[in-house]
């Protein structure tokens, strides 16, 4: 959790020492919609955003479909900060929008904030009651998805999304959107971004780096600042045998997958490959598996045809766990007609 939390500690440090008093935050401050975030998380979060506010930096914020506890919106869990006065938005789901002064250029900076939902048509119109046709530098803050997003996992794919960023060309100069993990371009507009998590949260996020964007409105440059979390690695016996000292240095801090393909190597060596692990235990991977590549997918393809794809990709890993291709498959489809009713 403090790996979390400590994101904003660090946003806070660079912003006053580069003298930034503004901060804009995309949507999912916390990832468990239902029962609520922990009490922990809550008290940690509040803390962080008082030392922001108490540091003379306006912090201007959106939900996402995360902090969300019913689904148009209504409520959601920055309410109590935004109540409090630590946090800028908007109490329900509506959009809202602010100016914030003159840029170098002459014309306002104005931020339109559109918080999720989940109807692309009342994204849409959420997003034309907050436009502006003046001169202003128009940016756009949003948390949807939008057509063309990669998003990562062994079953990699290209999402399916109805909306189509080059609606927003004509109307926004820039946009920035919350929603998909992994920091990349919204396909159909020049300067649109998702601007992706702060830190690592799963194995598909792997090999990302991660951390927050700094946007000048002065001169439309955005600069990418890097932090130091924890990380998703692997750790191969070859390189345990090469160099003990070096695997544990690949390892310190990070979540650990161990590949190996003999098990008794790893069972006379437990204690030194479990103290590799950061919160985790390290995940016996024959190196057959570990070494394959992810699997690409259509989001059009029939479902069916998913699971047999899928079932053949994983058939090694299926092995090792005294499980069937068959039997998964069956499982599979008769869950998929479950799910159809």
């Amino acid at each position: 959790m403090l790996d979390c939390v400590t994101v904003l500690t660090e946003v806070r440090a660079y912003c006053v020492s580069h003298g930034i008093n503004r901060v804009v935050f995309c949507g999912d401050l916390y990832h468990k919609r239902s029962p609520g975030p922990p009490t922990a998380a809550v008290s940690q979060v509040t803390a962080e955003v008082c030392k922001l506010r108490a540091s003379g930096i306006d912090v201007f914020a959106i939900h996402g479909n995360h902090d969300q506890a019913n689904r148009d919106g209504s409520v959601h869990a920055l309410q109590p900060l935004i109540d409090g006065d630590l946090l800028v938005g908007t109490y329900l789901a509506a959009p809202y929008r602010v100016a914030l002064g003159a840029s170098k250029g002459g014309g306002r900076v104005v931020l339109a904030m559109v918080p999720y939902c989940a109807d692309p048509d009342t994204f849409i119109r959420r997003v034309n009651e907050v436009g502006t046709k003046s001169h202003d530098v128009r940016v756009l803050i949003a948390h949807h998805g939008f057509r063309g997003a990669a998003v990562g996992s062994s079953l990699e794919h290209i999402v399916k999304e109805p909306i189509d960023g080059a609606l927003l060309r004509s109307d926004w100069d820039f946009v920035f959107s919350g929603h998909y993990h992994q920091h990349q371009p919204i396909d159909g507009h020049p300067r649109a971004y998702y601007v992706g998590s702060p830190l690592q949260h799963q194995r598909s996020d792997r090999g990302e780096d991660k951390g927050f964007l700094v946007f000048d409105s002065d001169d439309g440059s955005i600069k990418e600042v890097p932090l130091d979390r924890p990380m998703f690695v692997t750790v191969t016996q070859e390189q345990w045998d090469l160099s003990p000292t070096e695997a544990q240095l690949v390892a310190r801090g990070n979540f650990v997958d161990f590949v190996c393909e003999d098990a008794g190597f790893l069972r006379d060596n437990v204690e030194d490959v479990t103290a590799l692990a950061r919160g985790v235990k390290p995940v016996l991977v024959p190196k057959t598996i570990a070494a394959k590549k992810r699997l690409s997918i259509s989001p059009a393809l029939d479902p069916r045809k998913v699971i047999r794809r899928y079932t053949k990709y994983k058939a090694d890993e299926l092995e090792a766990l005294g499980l069937g291709v068959d039997q998964m498959r069956k499982l599979g489809k008769r869950l998929l007609r479950e799910s159809r009713g």
